[in-house]
């Protein structure tokens, strides 16, 4: 398949007061059953006008367009939400500018997993703010991956999280280091990367740059930094969710 970043968007949101456009968060692009989605975190959505989310297209950005889905909880205050997932079935004018710059990730190169507790090493990959440019109203995001080990049971019961339904990972970016050389390697702050993708790499290629092995297994939405923990959802409420909207489209 294409290199699995070609699957990660950035979303940006356009502000009326003051007047501006900034990155916003992640999105990965997905296919399931021949209908194209965006997946992302509930949290980049919130209070969000129609119109108001933009993706980059052939000629700029423009607005997300489709049936959305989220998880939500009263006040939206997402400290206490631990589902924050979202999704977007995109009409076919946003795909059409999606599919200049990006490509569908491919249902076979997921994984539904039952819990977490089986994972190993993971990945989650996204646009953080600070790697963004706006040179004369010119926006420009770069992908960057981070790499830690999944918690054990002993974590997911100190955050009061249901390791069927998130994925805790423990990483502490001012103690990062370069997968190839283990060399010091701190990396940006996370914001902007909620909504990215979360890989998970075979025990035997925890730290391969291949990244035609690992498979997507959630979305991130969260970083603890006092805790050096970096929490996502898995895949299945989305799997399911899309589910339910092809089954009242008389689809599956």
């Amino acid at each position: 398949m294409k290199d699995p970043y070609d699957s990660l968007v950035p979303i940006f949101r356009a502000e009326r007061v003051p007047p501006r456009v900034h990155q916003h968060g992640t999105g990965v692009y997905f296919k399931l059953n021949g209908d194209v989605y965006l997946l992302t975190a509930a949290h980049v959505i919130d209070r969000s006008e129609p119109g108001q989310l933009l993706v980059p297209g052939p000629d700029g950005l423009v607005p997300i367009t489709g049936s959305m889905y989220a998880s939500f909880i009263g006040d939206e205050d997402r400290e206490e939400d631990s589902a924050d997932f979202a999704l977007f079935k995109l009409g076919a004018g946003c795909k059409k500018a999606l599919n200049h710059h990006f490509s569908p990730f491919p249902q076979t190169r997921t994984e539904l997993l039952t819990t977490s507790l089986e994972l190993g090493c993971c990945s989650v990959s996204g646009y953080p703010v600070s790697k963004g440019t706006n040179r004369g109203g010119e926006l420009s995001s770069e992908i960057y991956s981070f790499r830690g080990v999944a918690a054990g049971a002993e974590t997911y019961d100190k955050l009061d999280l249901d390791p069927s339904a998130n994925i805790v990972l423990h990483y502490d970016r001012s103690r990062a280091v370069y997968p190839g050389t283990l060399q010091p390697f701190p990396g940006p702050a996370l914001n902007g990367v909620s909504g990215g993708a979360i890989f998970s790499w075979p025990k035997e290629h925890a730290l391969s740059d291949d990244w035609s092995i690992p498979s997507l297994v959630g979305i991130f939405h969260t970083y603890y930094k006092d805790k050096g923990l970096a929490v996502g959802s898995l895949l299945m409420p989305y799997i399911a969710t899309i589910g339910l909207m092809q089954m009242k489209e008389g689809k599956a």
